[in-house]
């Protein structure tokens, strides 16, 4: 039995045989035929139909070799999902050995991961979207901020909550700005295994939750209490931004075969966010090694808000 990373890669090369171009071909040219032997002086009705039944023989056969190659996707799929099982329960695995994960090594992994180094395109692309959304008109919520390097492209938002799962990987964040401005700043430790994950925080507030490189390696079951929570805090018309594990890619799946991350196919998780009541605003999962989702409360993004008094956030680092 294939690997499920084998199998997607199997069903990408198909799907790069663009077969429609072979029928597009065969039309223009049967058009092209027809045309001239009709228009020529010399012609006879019966090449015309020749012409005729030849290209319906050409086109049955065209529909027939696409329908085998669907079929043959179809077929790779449903191997997918028979093994889907196996790589869900070590998914489970994976989530709870990483809650014993110290602070250090949540640290050096997040500063080892950076995928924004590995491609200008996408570092172009992600810190525009993050950068969409630093508004001082709402509140922002960043889950994981480790070093501060996303948290200050959205550093505009007023109020800005930062919370994580241990006051200690809150030590290279604290000392980015200036105490004038860490005033301003709302740290928040919070607890996984609980219901309601960001009791602490209020409900309905924020225009925008941001989380990179964390919810990349939970499971399912865990992803779902995140987008429920998160769900709860965003104002109408807020976003939540997220990377995640894409398993429905090669990458994706090769990470849960190394038993580096979970098994969090980008179909289910679409899925899932829809059923909790979002609107998918954004889905990213053509760049190697990384996808991330933006997701939108239902609702207008509103506020009462007139101005705003602070100055420049200039940071130390």
């Amino acid at each position: 039995m294939k690997p499920i990373s084998e199998l997607i890669r199997l069903i990408d090369s198909v799907n790069s045989v663009d077969l429609s171009i072979a029928r597009q071909l065969v039309e223009q040219k049967f058009h092209e035929i027809s045309s001239t032997v009709n228009h020529a002086d010399y012609h006879n009705q019966d090449t015309l139909e020749n012409i005729q039944r030849s290209h319906n023989i050409i086109s049955a056969e065209q529909q027939l070799l696409e329908k085998t190659v669907s079929d043959y996707v179809e077929f790779l799929r449903q191997e997918i999902r028979k093994q889907q099982v196996p790589y869900q329960v070590l998914s489970d695995e994976i989530y709870y050995d990483s809650r014993h994960d110290s602070v250090e090594y949540l640290l050096a992994r997040r500063k080892n991961n950076n995928f924004l180094l590995q491609n200008q395109e996408l570092q172009e692309v992600f810190l525009s979207r993050v950068s969409n959304y630093n508004r001082w008109q709402y509140p922002a919520m960043e889950i994981r901020p480790a070093f501060g390097q996303f948290t200050d492209i959205i550093k505009g938002c007023d109020p800005l909550y930062l919370l994580d799962t241990d006051e200690g990987l809150f030590e290279h964040v604290k000392q980015r700005w200036a105490e004038a401005y860490q005033r301003r700043l709302r740290y928040y430790t919070f607890n996984e295994t609980v219901n309601e994950l960001f009791h602490m925080v209020p409900e309905n507030q924020f225009g925008f939750v941001l989380s990179v490189d964390f919810l990349d390696y939970k499971n399912m079951r865990i992803i779902k209490n995140y987008l429920t929570d998160v769900f709860c805090r965003l104002r109408p018309g807020g976003t939540f931004m997220f990377t995640y594990n894409d398993c429905d890619k090669v990458y994706g799946a090769r990470n849960v075969e190394k038993k580096f991350r979970c098994y969090t196919p980008g179909t289910e998780i679409v899925k899932l966010a829809q059923e909790i009541g979002y609107i998918i605003t954004k889905q990213f999962n053509e760049f190697e090694n990384v996808s991330w989702l933006e997701i939108t409360k239902p609702g207008e993004l509103t506020t009462l808000r007139g101005g705003q008094t602070l100055g420049e956030i200039l940071s130390l680092k």
